[in-house]
């Protein structure tokens, strides 16, 4: 129905409804119409801690979501891959339904750990909510020498101690907070 004349042809949702009328021997036919569905492009989100104690070796990050297969810039291909600051930059792509998408780029993070004190100290607090969608991100309680990050690594504020930040005017995606308290990740969607 839509004017082709080869054995195949290429459709989209504006050809709707979709017929094929063929003749053989001097018969003519017409198939049952069928209607095309157009499929979004899965939009992967990673998700775990970028920052790392260097005598770890690593951080663990994953898909959001499950999806039908994972291809990290790194080689890994599950759910989930555990990258250092040598693997930077690092992109997830994935497929869903045959369709394909790629997320954000990150950049995991090594600091030196000198101390417990200082490896505990990123489970120190709690950000919320996360993800962000109000415009707010609060601490759990005050924090000191506040740094925030986007996925690039680039500084977009800091603060010398707060309860809160205002990230109304951040762009869709993963930042990090640091702080005398520790580290850790939020996303702003």
């Amino acid at each position: 129905s839509t004017g082709g004349t080869e054995m195949s042809e290429t459709v989209s949702t504006s050809d709707n409804p979709v017929a094929l009328t063929v003749t053989l021997n001097g018969c003519t036919g017409t198939s049952q119409p069928v209607t095309v569905e157009e499929r979004a492009n899965p939009v992967p989100v990673i998700i775990g801690e970028l920052s790392y104690c260097s005598n770890d070796g690593g951080t663990v990050l994953s898909s959001d979501q499950q999806y039908d297969s994972y291809s990290w810039s790194t080689g890994g291909t599950e759910m989930s891959e555990t990258v250092s600051a040598s693997n930077n930059p690092v992109a997830l792509t994935v497929t869903l339904n045959g369709c394909t998408g790629t997320s954000e780029v990150v950049s995991a993070i090594e600091e030196v750990c000198t101390d417990l004190e200082n490896a505990v100290s990123n489970e120190s607090f709690v950000l919320y909510p996360n993800p962000v969608q109000n415009g707010t991100l609060f601490f759990s309680q005050e924090l000191t020498n506040i740094e925030v990050f986007n996925s690039n690594g680039t500084r977009v504020a800091s603060l010398e101690e707060g309860e809160s930040i205002d990230v109304s005017q951040y762009a869709n995606g993963l930042y990090i907070v640091k702080s005398e308290q520790g580290t850790k990740t939020f996303i702003v969607e």
